[in-house]
């Protein structure tokens, strides 16, 4: 996915007369200033990760970080990720991106059904999300989980198997 980033120049007066400073800024949060109407400016674009994309990205991370079962996972895991996909946008796929980098932060192996080809049917999602769930350790549910059947046959699939089982409540 390409997104268009631009560079905002922030003004802002004090006793020293105008201070400008830069940030990256991505669509979305381009559109939020745009309704604010404040002093600032786009001068450029660019291919770098937006400042606030970046600061947001930063801040849930630290809260999944917060949660009850994040330290019961240990680097010599093999953690699965299970949540809804179909139905959603992008298969909510940055919903499951977004937990395993803060997965990976702990040095366990992640396997997550989000990397699977988007023209795969949901039988063939299917059939290799169970195999992950054969070969993992432990399985994160992401907030949700209930309203998906195939997160709830995961779910189902590691209880029978003996595996440990951690929700999400944040992502």
């Amino acid at each position: 996915m390409n997104v268009v980033l631009a560079l905002i120049v922030q003004a802002r007066a004090n006793s020293e007369g105008l201070i400008f400073t830069e940030k990256i800024c991505c669509a979305k949060h381009m559109r939020a200033f745009d309704l604010i109407g404040s002093h600032q400016f786009p001068v450029g674009m660019t291919n770098e990760f937006c400042t606030w994309c970046a600061e947001e990205e930063q801040a849930l991370i630290e809260r999944v970080r917060q949660e009850d079962w994040y330290d019961q996972i240990t680097p010599d895991q093999t953690v699965y990720i299970s949540g809804p996909m179909s139905g959603k946008p992008n298969y909510n796929r940055e919903r499951f991106w977004r937990m395993e980098h803060a997965v990976k932060i702990k040095g366990c192996r992640v396997l997550s059904p989000a990397h699977h080809n988007k023209e795969m049917t949901y039988s063939e999602y299917m059939k290799l999300s169970i195999e992950m769930v054969f070969n993992c350790t432990t399985v994160i549910m992401l907030q949700g989980y209930g309203d998906s059947k195939g997160a709830m046959a995961e779910q189902a699939l590691a209880s029978s198997l003996g595996k440990k089982i951690l929700y999400s409540k944040t992502l």
